[in-house]
């Protein structure tokens, strides 16, 4: 797994060092781009900020996927949301379809607090939202 090495800091781009890889995270689009090929990786961000509760949300291009990217962007939303922004609790959506976000976020320390069932149907099969939270550590 790879680690952060650099604070998040969301008002300057910012190079993410990782202990394997490196990406520059332009905050005022939430791109995230690999430093050395200048390849887009995919967004995060936090989506929504009201009540000291934060929404996370977050995309990897399909082609950047498998490198720990989502892990670790997650943890500099993480720590940028409860040590710059003071949040009580940070959440995030994801489809219930989507098993390594939900094992992701779970590693991370996110717990399901509700469900929302049949939001959508993909390939004749039902889709969940559940609704994933962190309170702050």
């Amino acid at each position: 797994m790879n680690s952060l090495n650099a604070s998040l800091l969301f008002n300057l781009s910012v190079i993410l060092t990782l202990s394997y890889e490196a990406f520059l995270f332009l905050p005022s689009s939430g791109s995230a781009y690999d430093v050395n090929t200048h390849d887009y990786i995919g967004n995060c961000s936090y989506n929504d900020i009201e009540n000291n509760r934060g929404e996370i949300g977050i995309v990897i291009r399909k082609q950047a996927q498998g490198n720990h990217y989502a892990k670790d962007m997650i943890n500099a939303l993480i720590n940028y949301g409860y040590n710059k922004l003071n949040l009580d609790e940070i959440y995030a959506i994801v489809f219930s379809d989507n098993v390594r976000s939900l094992t992701c976020m779970k590693e991370l320390g996110f717990v399901e607090y509700d469900r929302d069932e049949n939001v959508l149907e993909r390939n004749g099969i039902s889709v969940d939202d559940v609704y994933l939270r962190l309170e702050n550590r």
